[in-house]
Order: structure tokens, then sequence, then C-alpha cells
């Protein structure tokens, strides 16, 4: 199975997802990579606080690896926590459908 990268972040910091947005756009291209999602976190006075975007790695894809690059480069934005996390294939029974309502 695949590697998923979760990068969190201030969405106050100016720029960030941008940036963030283009080494994924570098790592789909290269690697086979894609944006999963970008989500954020809101707080009830000031509105967003925190955001959330994960990257699906192709099988074969270092993730370490990346992740070292990424944190070497003085161009990555600072403040980004990473997570790497392996997906596991999970097999479950969907409920069945009654044939009439």
């Amino acid at each position: 199975m695949g590697r998923l990268i979760i990068l969190e972040y201030d969405a106050r910091a100016g720029g960030v997802r941008q940036a963030l947005l283009r080494e994924v756009e570098v790592l789909a291209l290269a690697y086979g990579g894609r944006l999963r999602f970008v989500a954020t976190e809101r707080d009830a006075g000031s509105g967003v606080v925190r955001e959330v975007m994960a990257v699906d790695l192709a099988s074969g894809v270092d993730a370490d690896a990346l992740v070292a690059r990424w944190r070497a480069d003085l161009a990555f934005p600072t403040g980004v926590a990473i997570r790497r996390l392996a997906l596991e294939e999970v097999r479950a029974t969907e409920p069945v459908e009654p044939l009439f309502p």
C-alpha cells in the first residue's frame, strides 16, 4: 500500500498553502503523488486557525527521503508539521441495502 503525508500549518501564515501546493505539484509530476484534501480548523471567534493538507504518495516513493529533502530545502515553509502514515487495506462488509423502502 501507499503512504499518506499529513501537513499541518497555521492558516494565518501568508503564502504557506501556495508554497505547499507547488511542492505537491512537483511531487505529482515526478513521483505520481496527489493531493487528497485540504481541510481547515475554525475558531468560533477569529475564523480559520489551522489547515491540514493530505498528500497521497504512490507505492515505492520513499516518504522519509521526501520529508528530509523538504526539511533541507530553505524555500520550504517553516512551521509546517509533517506526519507520515502508512495506508492499510481494510476489508469491511457493507450493510445490505433493502430492495424496497
